[in-house]
């Protein structure tokens, strides 16, 4: 499951502001903690997006799981789709919360619900796995085609090897191939 986090919040990191601010003439790293903590303190969406980001998979001395769900927590219940996912992964991987895979399902939902790719994917696992839910090949199949059908790489992937091995589905080598030409094009 730690798999799904990094590879489902790379793509995030890379849209993060703070992860720009290489630009020529910007500063060497991203805001300092201590100011993006008083403006998550004061609402501000994109420092406390930066803030959970940091706390949860950023640098050894930024590091603090629990406090990066501290920061997504009310935002998810706030109905906000990338925390929702973000404190699904949390209860999934167990990073900043205790393991609990049937929490991780019913954050995963309420995101991939929204449509949030990435969400979609995980819950997908869950559903493959049968962690926090009951095993069900063809929901997962139909999870991670809805995150496929948004380019997410994993996802396509996965619908690959579900094609070429018949799991939830009819064995399918030409569909199989399809789906892992996707993936190996980076979802394009």
């Amino acid at each position: 499951m730690r798999r799904l986090f990094l590879a489902a919040l790379a793509c995030f990191l890379l849209a993060a502001p703070w992860a720009l601010a290489q630009e020529p003439g910007g500063p060497e790293s991203g805001p300092d903690l201590g100011d993006l903590s008083r403006l998550a303190e004061k609402g501000d969406y994109e420092a406390t997006y930066e803030l959970a980001l940091r706390c949860y998979l950023g640098s050894e001395e930024e590091r603090d799981p629990a406090r990066a769900y501290g920061l997504a927590r009310p935002l998810a219940e706030g109905g906000d789709p990338f925390f929702q996912f973000l404190v699904g992964d949390m209860f999934a991987t167990g990073e900043g919360v205790g393991q609990d895979h049937v929490e991780a399902a019913r954050w995963l939902a309420l995101s991939a619900g929204q449509g949030q790719p990435e969400a979609q994917y995980g819950l997908g696992l869950l559903y493959e796995e049968g962690r926090g839910v009951g095993q069900d090949l063809s929901q997962a199949l139909r999870l991670y085609r809805l995150s496929a059908e948004q380019g997410y790489p994993e996802a396509l992937f996965r619908l690959g090897d579900m094609y070429e091995n018949g799991q939830g589905v009819a064995r399918d080598s030409a569909e199989a191939e399809k789906w892992f030409r996707l993936a190996e094009e980076g979802g394009s």
